[in-house]
């Protein structure tokens, strides 16, 4: 994780596309929860349970 400004900025191995969420209260905006999303189905992750 990596912090610009009011934007934290996540990177993982192996995943391409940075994740970048702007700081708005407590809460994601609707098109970041979707940008998140595509990545996590894209690369299969949160499947190591």
């Amino acid at each position: 994780m990596r912090i610009n400004g009011s934007h934290h900025i996540f990177r993982k191995a192996g995943v391409e596309e940075k994740i970048n969420i702007q700081k708005d209260g407590n809460k994601a905006k609707p098109y970041q929860i979707k940008q998140i999303r595509k990545i996590f189905l894209s690369y299969h992750l949160g499947r190591e349970l």
